[in-house]
């Protein structure tokens, strides 16, 4: 039997200040980035969350 909870998904679509195009996904319980060409963007989003309460 499927689990009953509502399951929500964002994904949003990024611009790093260098041009670059990444994606973040968001669900209840989990963040993830995708199809970054840099790998400084993973520590760049994961520093911007920290900042935000929401995410805490």
């Amino acid at each position: 039997m499927k689990n009953t909870r509502d399951i929500k998904l964002l994904l949003d679509r990024c611009h790093d200040r260098n041009g670059e195009i990444y994606y973040v996904n968001f669900t209840h319980d989990r963040m993830s980035i995708t199809s970054y060409p840099d790998d400084e963007i993973p520590a760049k989003v994961d520093t911007r969350a920290d900042t935000v309460t929401a995410f805490a």
